[in-house]
């Protein structure tokens, strides 16, 4: 058995929902389904010593914990993937797990085999790899199904762990001990909407076409600003005015993944790290980023460690997380994907893949009805839209000047 660890602040807010401490009973949790055409001819034996083979190279895949909560690494035994005979109770089943603190592995892989395919059940709590770390995973299957080698890591999540806890930043816990004395985090602008508090988590989503996405990069790059502020602008302008609130607070995720790991090192691990903006009706997208970025200068201590001192209760319902570095190998394959996080009522999934900018709601039905989010993806495109379209007369408008 390997040395115990304490588990960090950041899987320590994970578990609030599976310990009942919150009314948002879930876990941190994704679901992934892949499924492959039968012309494909895949080699389910193969692709399942090849996740084996990334147990033993990934070593916090193997992560479990004690009595006393302490995580630890278990020593590595053979995972056989299980067949499952029907796919719509496999995702009832999976879709939504939570699995209990006592529970090993902390992930399962099925599959169903249908006429013309095979789909892939993929469950993972957020406990032992964050999104980036799963797709890492997905690229590595994918890598050495067809010839690759496997990687194997500089630095286990441990080693990680263990040299990040020494590091002490009192500047930075001081910027951020005065950003919080200015927050109102007590505060929760919904309303309870659907009775039976349903805690299932749901997920709809639309698509950029390739040339608007490419204009809008290239208008963050001009202004040397993050992505991420354009689309917390966006959401933030949309909110504002369907909840006629004046304030509100964002989580923002994944933009920092280097300030905390480094971009040398590979890991594989619940490593992402996030920052609380709050936004107004008077804030401007140049405000936002200049904001994002400051925060991204004092990023290395996680949130719950930022917030833990805070005198009151904590509401966070909103998290925007935007990775443009999010293409897999298998993406093509991917049909089905949700994820939830306790208390986290609205998460924002932004991508770019393919040249196309993606922008995904999870929901609750707690707070957002099915037809209320469908018209909350249509307010945050015709948003962007606008936005875009403003900028392009703002050109044109300079150019006739000229």
């Amino acid at each position: 058995m390997s040395e115990k660890y304490p588990l960090s602040a950041l899987q320590q807010s994970y578990i609030l929902g599976k310990l009942g401490y919150s009314d948002d009973y879930t876990g941190c949790h994704t679901y992934t389904e892949f499924e492959f055409g039968k012309e494909l001819n895949l080699n389910i034996e193969k692709v399942n010593q090849i996740w084996n083979q990334l147990l033993i190279n990934h070593p916090v895949l193997r992560l479990a914990l004690d009595e006393n909560g302490r995580q630890y690494i278990k020593e590595y035994e053979e995972y056989k993937f299980t067949k499952s005979l029907d796919l719509k109770s496999t995702r009832e089943r999976l879709a939504n797990k939570i699995y209990s603190l006592d529970e090993y592995p902390l992930y399962t892989i099925t599959y169903t085999e249908l006429s013309d395919s095979t789909i892939f059940h993929f469950s993972i709590d957020s406990l032992i790899v964050d999104a980036y770390s799963a797709k890492t995973l997905f690229d590595e299957m994918y890598s050495a199904y067809h010839g690759g080698k496997i990687t194997s890591e500089n630095q286990s999540y441990f080693e990680w762990y263990s040299s990040w806890k020494e590091r002490s930043n009192k500047q930075q816990e001081k910027y951020w001990a005065n950003k919080l004395s200015h927050l109102d985090l007590s505060n929760n602008p919904l309303q309870f909407k659907n009775p039976s508090n349903d805690n299932t988590r749901y997920r709809k989503s639309f698509e950029f076409d390739g040339n608007s996405t490419k204009q809008l990069i290239q208008y963050c790059n001009d202004k040397g600003m993050l992505l991420t502020a354009l689309i917390t602008y966006a959401f933030a302008r949309v909110m504002l005015n369907r909840l006629k609130v004046d304030r509100l607070n964002i989580v923002n995720t994944l933009a920092n993944r280097n300030p905390v790991l480094g971009k040398s090192v590979n890991c594989i691990g619940p490593l992402t790290n996030t920052e609380i903006i709050e936004v107004t009706s008077e804030l401007s997208i140049d405000k936002i980023s200049d904001d994002l970025y400051r925060d991204l200068e004092n990023s290395e201590i996680e949130l719950s460690e930022k917030i833990q001192n805070y005198n009151g209760n904590v509401y966070l319902p909103f998290v925007i997380t935007v990775n443009t570095d999010s293409k897999s190998n298998l993406d093509k394959y991917k049909v089905f994907e949700v994820s939830q996080t306790p208390n986290v009522e609205l998460e924002n999934i932004i991508s770019v893949i393919d040249g196309k900018l993606i922008w995904e709601l999870n929901y609750s039905r707690r707070f957002f009805s099915h037809e209320e989010t469908d018209d909350l993806l249509s307010d945050l495109k015709t948003q962007m839209y606008n936005f875009l379209r403003s900028k392009n007369i703002d050109k044109e408008k300079k150019m006739t000047k000229r």
